[in-house]
Formats: structure tokens, sequence, C-alpha cells
């Protein structure tokens, strides 16, 4: 009694960077408070299928979606149909974590570090999602990338799916965002910026 609580309306726009100008369609057909862009599926050259459900039977193919990944993160990250950028891990939890590869950001380093910038130019965000307080350690590298390069927009997620898993791992995130450097949360009203301090 007496918290503040505000249901914020938002949504995630996956794929954006296949169809850009239907995107922004899609983000002004409502009022919207936040807006998570992300990368699920292989561009349409590469099929299309959405990373969840390739199997990755071999390294050679894991490191395959990967670069078609990496290409279709850093289109979106130059277009304006999101606040913050989503889940940059995702496919690593299928790759690494259910098909038992171990592949490191590596390989895609410069990639990664030209879509964290376009991230910083636009003024945009970038989620550390726990995945179910799964993945919270996972993100360090990515967080110390993108703070050395000037990031300081962070949102926070858990992708959760269920009622059960809302907000898992998200304290441990924002140990691991104060231990890596930053000052404050980003929130999102009205797609406007806001700034908790850690």
């Amino acid at each position: 009694a007496g918290a503040d609580f505000r249901l914020l309306r938002g949504i995630e726009l996956g794929g954006g960077q296949t169809d850009p100008r239907r995107a922004e369609e899609l983000l002004s057909c409502a009022p919207l408070d936040f807006d998570i862009g992300s990368v699920h599926n292989l561009s349409p050259a590469a099929g299309g299928r959405d990373v969840f459900f390739l199997d990755y039977a071999t390294r050679e193919e894991a490191m395959e979606v990967l670069d078609d990944y990496f290409a279709s993160l850093l289109s979106l990250a130059s277009l304006p149909c999101y606040d913050t950028l989503g889940h940059i891990l995702y496919p690593f939890r299928y790759i690494n974590g259910r098909a038992g590869h171990h592949i490191t950001l590596d390989p895609w380093g410069e990639q990664l570090d030209e879509a964290l910038r376009t991230v910083i130019r636009t003024g945009r965000a970038i989620e550390v999602n726990t995945h179910n307080g799964l993945e919270v350690e996972d993100w360090r590298p990515i967080l110390e990338r993108y703070r050395r390069l000037g990031g300081e927009r962070v949102t926070l997620g858990s992708d959760a799916h269920r009622p059960e898993n809302v907000a898992k791992g998200l304290s441990q995130a924002a140990e691991l965002l104060r231990q890596t450097g930053f000052r404050y949360l980003t929130l999102y009203r009205r797609r406007q910026p806001e700034f908790i301090p850690l």
C-alpha cells in the first residue's frame, strides 16, 4: 500500500530491420512507453527461421548463424524503431546453453562494438536480459565493452514468459551494473528516457 506502481505500455518489436517502414507503422498504431528492438530470426536471405528452432549440430553451423545474427543486429541498431536494443545474447542461449558449444563473442567484436557505438550515438539503451535469472554474469563482457565505448543507458529485463519468472535475476543484474561502472538504470515513459540511480 502506498507504493509507486505504474503500469506502462510496451512492446518488443522483433525483426524491425527486415521492414523498417512497417516497423514504424506498427509503432505509430498506439501510444507506447517503451519499445524493445530485437533480433530473433535469421535474415530472410538465410531462411528467416527463429534461432530458437535450429539444432546447431556443428560448430560451423552455429558460427554461420552468429555471422547472420550480428549482421542483422548491426542493421537494426541504426534504425529508429526501438528504445533499447534487446537481449544481444539471445542466440547464445541455444548455441552454448542447449547445444553445448563454447563460442564467445570475440569473432564478432567489431560488429558488436559498431552496434554499441550506434546505440550510444543515437541516444538509445541496451537491455540486460537475465533470461529468468539464468544469464547475469554472461553480460559482463558486453557491459564492459559498452561502458568503455561511453555507454550509459541500460534497461533490465527477465524475459519471464511466466508470472513466476517476472524479475528473476534483476537485483543481481543491477549489482553487475554497479560493478561495471554504471550509475543508473534507464526507464522509458512515452518513449523518453528517465534515469534511476543505482
